[in-house]
């Protein structure tokens, strides 16, 4: 695993180990190459939040709901991030990064017309986010749109 990591450099580290989403490491190889690591063990009613871009593994004992995905408004320059890099390995990816973006704008611009309610600094700062990556994608979107009619395709 390891020579595969360093032949095929950090796009074939993410190929084989993120998207496969089949590889675990055992401990001692991680304590061997200095990566600290954490275990957790998730009682009932408790919640293990794993944070951006953090490699992690679990095992299940029995009935539970795993795997609920939540993000904040700052979560949308990364997932852009992301979005390119599946693009480049030509592969889908898992969320629909540019759908969702423009769900959250659509909602809070309906939310900021009908509301006169006073926000708090960090969903002031997860707004500003949501419109600097709305706006991102827009401009993108236009460029690509006029690069195909530059070049005829479109």
């Amino acid at each position: 695993m390891i020579s595969i990591i360093s032949t095929d450099g950090e796009d074939g580290a993410f190929d084989v180990l993120l998207l496969g989403e089949t590889t675990l490491f055992p401990p001692n190889i991680l304590l061997e190459h200095d990566v600290p690591f954490y275990k957790a063990v998730q009682k009932p009613g408790e919640f293990v939040v794993t944070f951006l871009r953090a490699y992690h593994a679990g095992f299940s004992h029995g009935f539970n709901c795993g795997d609920v995905n939540f993000a904040i408004g700052d979560w949308f320059p990364l997932g852009a991030i992301a979005s390119r890099r599946y693009a480049l390995l030509n592969r889908m990816p898992l969320l629909p990064h540019e759908e969702l973006l423009c769900k959250e704008a659509m909602l809070l611009y309906t939310s900021l017309e009908l509301e006169d309610s006073e926000y708090s600094s960090a969903d002031l700062d997860s707004h500003q986010c949501i419109k600097t990556s709305f706006v991102k994608l827009m401009r993108f979107q236009h460029r690509a749109r006029c690069s195909l009619m530059k070049s005829g395709l479109g």
